[in-house]
Order: C-alpha cells, then sequence, then structure tokens
C-alpha cells in the first residue's frame, strides 16, 4: 500500500453512484403486497400473531419464527447492479484506507506503546463500521415498511453490508496479525470472535446468493421473497434444493438487560422453542452453541433431519432474534394439494408449511411433463423442467395468480391462502 490510495479514493467516489440508487439495476416485480402479520397463520394462531415473538408451530418440521404487525411483501427478480458493485468498491477502498492512515503509517518505526495505541485506534473504527451495519438494515427495512423505500434499495442494502462484512473482516485480520509482532500486547480473542461473530450475520447462505447474483450474471434471473415489518424482516429463496430463510426480529433484541441465561439454561430455551430440530438430532446437545457475552447473545444450531437451523439467542429477552433455516425442499411435508385443468394442460401444486415453498407441476392431457413458463401475478418467474415438469416457488402470502403458458396453450389458475385452512 502507497499514499496513492487517496487519489484513488477520490477515483472511485467520483465515478460511485449515489448511496440511493444501490440496487437500482434490480427488477422489481409488481407482486406487492401489504398483509396483516397473522394473515398466512392456521386461525388459532392468528389470534397471538401481531405480537408474538416465539416460533410459530409447525407439525413434522422446524418451527418458523414469523414476523409482527403489519408486513409489505414483495417479489424480486435480481440482476447484476453496476452500482452495489461500485459502492461495494468503494467502500473496501475507504475502509482500507481508514485502516492505512490509522495502522499501517510508520508502524514499523513505532514504539510498542505507539504500535498500541495505532492498532486500537483502528480497531475501535472497525468496530463502529461493524455496528453500523445492523443500524443501516434497519432503517432501510422500516422504511420499506412504510412505503418509503423500494424492495431493490433493501435489497442492495442488504448486499452492499455483505460486501462490507467481508472487507471488515479481513481488516480484523490483518490487525489481528499486528497485535502478535507488538511485545507483550494482543487484542482480546472474546471481542475477536464476538466481532467475527456478528459479521458472519451478515453473510449467510441467503445474502451470499444474493450479493453474488448482484454482481455476476446468472444464466437464468433469480427470485428471492422480501417481507418487512417495523419490528423486522424475512428473506426466502429457493436455492437448487434447498429452501432458504431468514428472519430477523428486531424487538427480540434488547442489550439493555442482563443476561438471564446460565449454564445450560439457553440451550434448554432453544430446544423449547424448536422442539423438532432437538428431538431430530442423535446427540443431548445442539450441533453447535457459542456465547457472546460483549454483544449479548447466543449462537446454537441442529443439523436435523430436514437440513440445518441457526438461531441467535438475545441474552436479555430470551427471545430468537435471528433464525437462519436451509431446509430441503423435497423432505418438507405436504399440507395441501391442488389441482387445476384446462387447454390441454393439468397443473398440480404441493404446498408445504407456513407459506413454505410450493412444488409446481405441469403436465399434457396425457400426463407428460411439459416445460412450461410460469408467472406469478403477471410477472414471469422461470420454466418447470422439460424432465418432470416441476419447479419450486415461493409463493405470495395473500391470494394470488398463477399462470403456466406451453407452446400448446395457458392455464391459469387463481390461489388463495384460505384454502389450504380449511
Amino acid at each position: 500500500m502507497n499514499r496513492a490510495i487517496p487519489a484513488l479514493l477520490a477515483l472511485v467516489l467520483v465515478l460511485s453512484l449515489p448511496a440511493t440508487t444501490v440496487g437500482s439495476a434490480m427488477l422489481a416485480t409488481d407482486t406487492e403486497h401489504v398483509r396483516d402479520g397473522s394473515a398466512t397463520l392456521p386461525a388459532l394462531q392468528q389470534e397471538t400473531a401481531e405480537t408474538q415473538s416465539t416460533p410459530v408451530e409447525i407439525e413434522n418440521t422446524t418451527n418458523r419464527l414469523p414476523l409482527a404487525g403489519d408486513v409489505r411483501e414483495d417479489h424480486v427478480e435480481y440482476k447484476p447492479d453496476l452500482g452495489a458493485a461500485l459502492a461495494s468498491a468503494d467502500d473496501g477502498l475507504r475502509i482500507d484506507h481508514e485502516q492505512y492512515v490509522l495502522a499501517d503509517s510508520e508502524f514499523e518505526d513505532a514504539t510498542p506503546d505507539e504500535r498500541v495505541e495505532m492498532i486500537e485506534t483502528a480497531y475501535s473504527r472497525i468496530q463502529d463500521q461493524v455496528d453500523t451495519l445492523e443500524q443501516s438494515e434497519r432503517e432501510a427495512v422500516r422504511a420499506h415498511a412504510n412505503g418509503e423505500r423500494s424492495t431493490a434499495e433493501v435489497l442492495g442494502t442488504i448486499a452492499r453490508n455483505y460486501q462490507k462484512a467481508e472487507i471488515l473482516d479481513g481488516a480484523i485480520a490483518d490487525l489481528e496479525a499486528k497485535s502478535y509482532r507488538t511485545n507483550d500486547y494482543s487484542l482480546s480473542n472474546s471481542n475477536l470472535g464476538a466481532d467475527r461473530a456478528v459479521l458472519d450475520f451478515r453473510r449467510t447462505a441467503i445474502r451470499t446468493d444474493l450479493a453474488t447474483a448482484l454482481q455476476y450474471p446468472a444464466t437464468e434471473p433469480s427470485s428471492v421473497r422480501l417481507e418487512t415489518s417495523q419490528n423486522g424482516y424475512r428473506l426466502s429463496m429457493v436455492d437448487g434444493g434447498n429452501y432458504l430463510s431468514e428472519t430477523v426480529r428486531f424487538d427480540n433484541r434488547d442489550l439493555t438487560q442482563p443476561d438471564q441465561f446460565e449454564e445450560y439454561e439457553s440451550i434448554d430455551r432453544a430446544d423449547e422453542l424448536y422442539p423438532w430440530a432437538s428431538e431430530s438430532i442423535s446427540d443431548p446437545f445442539p450441533n453447535m452453541q457459542a456465547h457472546s457475552a460483549e454483544r449479548g447473545f447466543y449462537s446454537i444450531e441442529y443439523f436435523h433431519n430436514h437440513g440445518t437451523l441457526e438461531i441467535h439467542l438475545d441474552a436479555g429477552t430470551g427471545n430468537v432474534y435471528h433464525e437462519i433455516q436451509k431446509l430441503s425442499i423435497g423432505s418438507l411435508p405436504v399440507t395441501n394439494e391442488r389441482m387445476y385443468a384446462g387447454n390441454g394442460l393439468e397443473l398440480s401444486l404441493n404446498e408445504t408449511p407456513a407459506n413454505g415453498p410450493v412444488e409446481v407441476t405441469v403436465t399434457d392431457s396425457l400426463d407428460e411433463p411439459e416445460s412450461a413458463t410460469i408467472s406469478i401475478d403477471g410477472v414471469e418467474i422461470g420454466t418447470t423442467d422439460a424432465d418432470d415438469g416441476t419447479r419450486w416457488i415461493i409463493p405470495p402470502s395473500d391470494e394470488y395468480e398463477l399462470q403456466t403458458e406451453t407452446s400448446s396453450g395457458i392455464l391459469n389458475a387463481t390461489v388463495s391462502p384460505s384454502d389450504a385452512d380449511e
């Protein structure tokens, strides 16, 4: 690194698009819905959905953390975004330059005390930037729930924070290496572990897919469902043979409260909230458990029969504020089956719990699979497999229009969520 960095940084800042354009190259669909937080739940669960802070109970698979209150929902197809790529490059150079100014310059010639001061100053700045990641997402999500920010902009913020987390993790590693070269000094392992865990929250599987798709063209555009409320948000999508779902609840997080757990009580709490996941593993303990006193949370992960479940319990409230699920779509129980026919086509839907993914199958009148274009509420989302006529979709929570189109005809179906509860 050299002192040409500021000039290069200035060049990128000139070329970068304004922050408000991040995500604008994504194609937002017109499948937006605004609903009550209980709209897709069975009748017995609707009474408490608006304030429910614990996962919804589901039979024969993992429970799911719900959103509370009025929820804005949208499906989008995301594509490579020049604005997000430039913004990420801008973030990288800015963080890199700040670290260079604070820790690298004259580090080799500094005394041990001066080195300690440089490292701690740089680390403090990095921790401040780690904290801004969550704050920026909260602001974007709440603005989206109010109708003040587009879905594309929110996903752009999330993808940009993924890139920031990557950069900050590298910066922490660099400072840690410098601390080893300073006599009688090292950064706190517990602080480093806590900060890296927070950065990992921004680099989950669904966020990785989102950030990658924004920067690199795909053979077929992918889609993601975003749900937001004033108290949190959910991302969900189908990725190959897996259903990815991530839910964040702001209102289940309270850093002002003391840690209410002792010894293995956090595991007991997790087992209580997700009994099916707990009972489906062979060991008496989850596959992973970690505690961060510095950041006030417990991380617990189950490798169960349908996939993986990772949760983060707030130490103060005792509730889940971050839930990450990766479920094999073929293993999910079918809760409702629908059949439609017309114009020489037959359409079948296999629905899974909690408004999860739906298997769409299109055949002709002789039960031969068809390669059909699938559209939801007038927006094309992909085609069924030519070999078996199937495709998995993430459905809207409210009533929607599903269209299948082949070379021989078109079949339209109105799908109502109320049918599944009857």
